[in-house]
């Protein structure tokens, strides 16, 4: 059995376990920066695609998800800093302000910048690899609001307000994945849903 492997040349965004080292079967996660406002994130997730494409190359099974903090391609893109202010908040009020945006909420990277990508095409190397990156929620339901992974408050016992999806399993074992599922019952767990897929083999 390996060693749990760190990645932390960006701030340890990046873990890989060998599940079954004789079959070549790993586990990779990632929790890639929330709060930077600069390129962090992009680098954080370049990293994490550069570890999955090496066990690629081997011919290596991964199982492989985790907390983006990314929303999907083609996603809407939403300014989050109003969405998630709390009641006595205000933002945007004035550019000439410190504390222009909510820290966590505003990402400036929504607008390809240089060589980087935009927010809303940062996972776009994983889908639209077909032939390698499988998610464990269909392409076509990455939008979709009942696969939204996020939520800022709790606006009663029994609910949760769910805004966007930033967490995702991938595998690259093809027709591996059983239908995956977002489990937004789980509100009393965490601020993040989470979403499980069976990987099957023959």
């Amino acid at each position: 059995m390996e060693t749990i492997r760190k990645y932390d040349e960006l701030g340890n965004s990046v873990l890989r376990h060998a599940l079954d080292e004789e079959n070549e079967i790993y586990a990779v996660n990632i929790h890639a920066t929330a709060f930077a406002t600069d390129d962090t994130k992009k680098k954080h997730i370049a990293k994490y695609k550069e570890v999955l494409d090496s066990l690629v190359v081997q011919e290596a099974i991964f199982i492989t998800g985790g907390d983006f903090n990314s929303i999907p391609t083609d996603a809407e893109t939403t300014d989050f800093c109003l969405i998630d202010q709390c009641e006595d908040e205000s933002w945007h009020t004035s550019v000439e302000e410190k504390d222009y945006h909510k820290e966590g909420s505003y990402f400036d990277n929504f607008l390809a910048i240089g060589d980087y990508p935009g927010e809303r095409d940062l996972l776009q190397s994983f889908y639209a690899d077909s032939l390698n990156y499988f998610p464990a929620i269909p392409y076509q339901d990455r939008n979709s609001s009942d696969h939204f992974t996020h939520c800022t408050y709790n606006n009663s016992e029994d609910y949760r307000n769910w805004d966007r999806k930033l967490d995702y399993l991938f595998t690259n074992k093809e027709d591996g994945f059983s239908i995956g599922d977002t489990h937004q019952d789980a509100f009393y767990l965490s601020d993040h849903a989470p979403v499980s897929a069976t990987l099957t083999f023959p």
